[in-house]
């Protein structure tokens, strides 16, 4: 049943993120089809290189916001597939690479904290999490940094 709910949020999001431009291309069924293969089959799993998995954002005022990018590459045989990318709390939003990543290219996970939406300043530290088809997969991203108030200093 937990499979089920997963592949339906898949599939929502994968038809909700989709360019509203008329009528429907013939190939999203199969696009569909192929996304929830890559996820449910290990024999076209792959291996992953992020650049990073732990970033700091440095020092940012109370009311900004701040775009973190995590790059990864696919290092694996077949497409990388990013997917169900979720942030640890709601100051946090996170957009990604949501088409299949080829062997050799790069993709994202892109994080935009709004220090606005904390409920305190000070050191923060906040994660994406996210499901990939991929066997070296660390499936949490952590991004780091400082919030002060106006005119206060960094201690």
């Amino acid at each position: 049943m937990r499979s089920y709910l997963l592949l339906s949020v898949l599939l929502f999001l994968f038809y909700a993120c989709m360019p509203d431009e008329g009528a429907p291309v013939d190939n999203n069924k199969d696009t569909v089809q192929n996304l929830t293969s890559y996820l449910s089959d290990s024999s076209r799993y792959t291996t992953i290189h992020w650049k990073d998995t732990i970033m700091d954002f440095g020092q940012i005022t109370k009311d900004e916001s701040v775009d973190i990018k995590f790059i990864c590459t696919n290092t694996g045989p077949t497409d990388l597939v990013l997917s169900n990318v979720r942030p640890s709390c709601g100051c946090t939003l996170a957009d990604y690479s949501k088409i299949p990543i080829q062997p050799g290219k790069t993709g994202y996970i892109l994080a935009k904290y709004d220090s606005k939406k904390s409920a305190h300043g000070g050191k923060v530290t906040k994660t994406i999490n996210y499901d990939a088809n991929a066997r070296n997969n660390p499936k949490k991203l952590t991004f780091t940094g400082f919030v002060k108030e106006d005119g206060s200093s960094k201690k």
